[in-house]
């Protein structure tokens, strides 16, 4: 797969993650799409882990957190941020981060939950991306004005 092959299939995966996870009604289709996107991930990672492990991570991180498993997300979370920071174009390590945080904040982690905001914060403002730091602004205010 090439590099912008494997972002669509990222991209997918996290949207249909997304809407299995806000209950649209069609959980299983979204569920179904996501693994499809998670399975050709894996593949590629296979034969070039520095471009796609990853986003393997990442997408997987999403799954456990779909399906209530706070440490295994947690995990995969921290790997995906790790290998992202070192291989892809920094948005991806941003929204690893902020999903990161996401998880810490629901279940209660006030330390690392802000932590990741910040350095999720400092990733976007770092690649240019105004809009998004303005929205992690008006939506995180109590942990990123401190």
């Amino acid at each position: 797969g090439s590099h912008s092959t494997s972002t669509v299939c990222l991209e997918a995966g996290l949207v249909s993650l997304e809407l299995a996870r806000t209950g649209t009604g069609q959980r299983r289709k979204h569920l179904s799409n996501a693994s499809s996107m998670l399975r050709m991930l894996r593949k590629w990672a296979k034969h070039c882990p520095e471009n796609f492990l990853g986003f393997v991570h990442l997408l997987e991180a999403e799954f456990a957190v779909v399906k209530g498993k706070s440490v295994e997300a947690n995990a995969k979370y921290l790997s995906a941020i790790a290998l992202l920071s070192e291989s892809s174009p920094f948005l991806y390590n941003g929204i690893a981060l902020e999903r990161a945080a996401m998880l810490k904040l629901s279940i209660g982690d006030e330390v690392l939950g802000p932590k990741y905001l910040k350095e999720a914060y400092s990733v976007f403002a770092d690649w240019g991306a105004v809009a998004k730091t303005r929205q992690m602004k008006k939506k995180w205010s109590q942990f990123l004005d401190t």
